[in-house]
């Protein structure tokens, strides 16, 4: 695997023949779009929230955080990432591992890529349940297919949006951690 290691264009034979190669590898999880693999490696400098984000995909935790929801009882995976910092070392933080497991309700659910698996969304108006604002759509989910018992977990259509369950919430809002938006969704 090492010739594909960094994300580049590649057709759609090696597509289907790398992921051939990877899904040995990966049991039952699913294989998305733009998966990376090993822990996080880079510099970083500043000071971090509870929750940083490094982008949609990547989120770390500071590891005195994710120790605590640990010992809480929320069952959440991470492996600490590989941060160079120039100046004073931070505390170490955690990237969480959060598989999508959640997923839209099926009137919301769009077309699916035959080729990559990618979901694309229309954003047309009423799309996520809100009439034509000009806001974003918000997700709704399919209420049979929801897992309350995972704590975070992405959804699976739509994969830069993490839900939390209702205890999880109830946690990190009690708790008073930073660099986290709650918003309720719906379940149908």
């Amino acid at each position: 695997f090492q010739e594909t290691r960094k994300s580049r264009p590649m057709t759609l034979d090696e597509f289907a023949n790398l992921k051939k190669k990877l899904r040995p590898l990966l049991a039952s999880r699913p294989l998305m779009p733009a998966t990376q693999f090993g822990p996080l490696r880079g510099t970083g400098s500043g000071k971090f929230d509870d929750f940083a984000w490094l982008s949609y995909f990547t989120v770390l935790v500071r590891e005195p955080v994710f120790m605590e929801l640990r010992r809480a009882g929320f069952d959440l995976l991470g492996v600490p990432a590989d941060i160079e910092f120039r100046r004073k070392q931070p505390e170490p933080l955690m990237e969480l591992e959060l598989w999508p497991s959640a997923h839209l309700h099926p009137s919301d659910c769009p077309k699916q890529c035959d080729i990559c698996g990618r979901h694309l969304f229309p954003f047309r108006p009423g799309f996520g349940g809100l009439a034509d604002s000009g806001k974003r759509p918000r997700p709704r989910l399919d209420a049979a297919r929801f897992d309350a018992t995972i704590p975070l977990q992405r959804i699976f259509e739509w994969p830069t949006i993490l839900v939390a369950s209702e205890s999880f919430a109830g946690f990190i809002e009690k708790q008073g951690y930073t660099g986290f938006t709650l918003t309720p969704l719906e379940l149908l």
